[in-house]
């Protein structure tokens, strides 16, 4: 019942549509901004961690009186649904990418949004080609670089021809997603990333200095500061070693 689907009149594509109706201002004191598109590259799930940010940030603009839409990998491959999630991604090498159909909803769409916030990534073009005369934010949920890698290094070889096969178009398309994380930092408006570290890194991929906002997910300095205030000390903690993943 959280979210309401949409089917927007006359195109293919579905929206999943938040509504608040209201105004507030962002960005500029002379911007009222009235509805966001929110595009992401990830399945509408709050069961996964990167589109979980995306949702609740969501959340937080309608508690400023916005209107919030979602683009997401859902809409894009619809019919992955009916598929077992292997063979959907397997299928899916042989389709456009996901940015093929953002970029289009957004054309098709581009003047009932005054802020579009994407994943880096997921909007590779810039304003003129999009037409798109608002705000342009690209937020990372991780630096795509270092995922990528990292996919690579721990993927075991392919064992058969069909395995052979997808590692040769996915390391092709790793490639290009790898061209369109640059061209979304060039053409955005803003840049929001989670950490300096990754402010660094998206500085040296890009080979420039970029106007990058670094914006914590989830937890505030205030909160760190009370989390240290109260923890006990490091060797009493490890009188009882525990592994702990917050993420």
């Amino acid at each position: 019942k959280r979210f309401l689907l949409t089917k927007e009149a006359g195109v293919g594509n579905e929206c999943v549509q938040r509504d608040n109706t209201g105004s507030c201002r962002l960005w500029s004191a002379n911007m009222k901004i009235q509805s966001v598109l929110m595009v992401m590259h990830f399945p509408f799930s709050l069961k996964l961690g990167g589109a979980k940010v995306q949702m609740e940030i969501s959340d937080e603009f309608l508690q400023m009186g916005m209107k919030v839409n979602f683009f997401s990998h859902d809409n894009a491959y619809p019919w992955k649904r009916y598929f077992r999630p292997r063979m959907g991604r397997f299928i899916e090498l042989f389709f456009p990418r996901f940015s093929f159909f953002s970029g289009n909803f957004v054309k098709a769409h581009v003047r009932d949004f005054q802020i579009i916030d994407s994943n880096i990534g997921n909007l590779p073009f810039s304003k003129k080609l999009l037409e798109f005369p608002g705000r342009l934010v690209a937020r990372s949920v991780a630096f795509l670089p270092d995922f990528i890698g990292f996919s690579r290094e721990n993927s075991p070889p392919p064992s058969s021809l069909i395995g052979s096969l997808e590692r040769h178009f996915l390391t092709r398309r790793e490639v290009r997603d790898l061209a369109d994380y640059k061209k979304a930092c060039l053409s955005s408006d803003a840049l929001i990333v989670a950490t300096d570290e990754e402010r660094k890194k998206v500085n040296s991929f890009v080979g420039k200095k970029m106007n990058v906002s670094v914006i914590p997910l989830g937890v505030s300095e205030a909160f760190i500061h009370e989390l240290h205030k109260h923890a006990s000390s490091p060797r009493d903690r490890l009188k009882n070693p525990v592994v702990s993943f917050v993420g």
